[in-house]
């Protein structure tokens, strides 16, 4: 297979995608913890609904701004890829 272009690798859907994105041991490790974590909270706090009920809107709102939040830095990281581009493209001044 020849190696095709970032552009179209982008178009095929072979990168680019949040779900072919291979994690960090790190992360994955992290993530273990965190669901650990949340099945221990919410089982206690399934004895205090208003508790509860709290704990679920915090982590919505949560995992809302955690998505906003990895958009922004996808997209910072796209534009200033592409400036890094046009900087290797420009001829130095001389």
């Amino acid at each position: 297979m020849k190696n095709q272009s970032a552009i179209l690798q982008i178009l095929n859907g072979d990168r680019g995608r949040n779900d072919n994105i291979q994690c960090s041991p790190e992360y994955s490790k992290a993530l273990d913890k965190v669901v650990e974590f949340e099945e221990k909270l919410t089982s206690k706090l399934k004895l205090e609904p208003d508790l509860y009920k709290l704990f679920e809107d915090f982590n919505d709102a949560l995992r809302t701004m955690h998505c906003e939040e990895v958009d922004d830095y996808y997209l910072e990281g796209f534009r200033f890829g592409a400036l890094i581009g046009i900087d290797i493209m420009t001829p130095p001044n001389e």
